[in-house]
């Protein structure tokens, strides 16, 4: 994978990367907090830490929890920007949600990106994570999550379905 030393010129937001999912693959909704908190985990892992991309010194604090790696961060941030008018939210939390951005969102990641603001490189590798792993199953992502970070499946209430 690429590495890259393109550092913006101001530190953004961690809910930038959040923002950048949901505008990946032409805006496609993700469906259900475990998908988005599997997604953003996956980012953070493989692109943030893992390739060294970002636009913000601030990492979402993950840990061991009921379905793998877990943080309120992800979906405290999504309400943030939803606040904002950056991003949907449908449903309730005690059911299936649905996460989006906005047109207002869409125009935000425009500006960003003529700004100079993201790394191209980040907005690629975040468009990847959503087209490759956000049409897997929630079954094999989870899958691959647990197989990839066994250290983050500890307090899994569903970890023997995959060991």
């Amino acid at each position: 994978m690429l590495k890259s030393s393109a550092k913006p010129s101001m530190s953004l937001p961690r809910a930038t990367y959040l923002l950048l999912l949901l505008d990946a693959d032409n805006g496609a909704p993700i469906h259900g907090r475990t998908r988005l908190e599997k997604l953003a985990f996956i980012i953070q892992m493989k692109v943030i830490e893992g390739l060294h991309l970002g636009v913000t010194n601030e990492s979402y604090e993950f840990r061991p929890f009921n379905y793998g790696p877990y943080t309120e961060e992800v979906l405290d941030d999504l309400v943030s920007l939803q606040m904002v008018g950056l991003a949907q939210i449908d449903g309730e939390p005690d059911t299936e949600q649905t996460f989006q951005i906005t047109k207002q969102g869409q125009a935000a990641v425009q500006r960003l990106l003529a700004d100079k603001r993201i790394p191209p490189i980040l907005v690629e590798e975040i468009r990847k994570v959503k087209t490759v792993y956000g049409k897997l199953s929630l079954d094999k992502l989870i899958g691959l999550v647990y197989s990839q970070w066994p250290e983050f499946t500890e307090k899994s209430e569903i970890k023997s379905r995959y060991f």
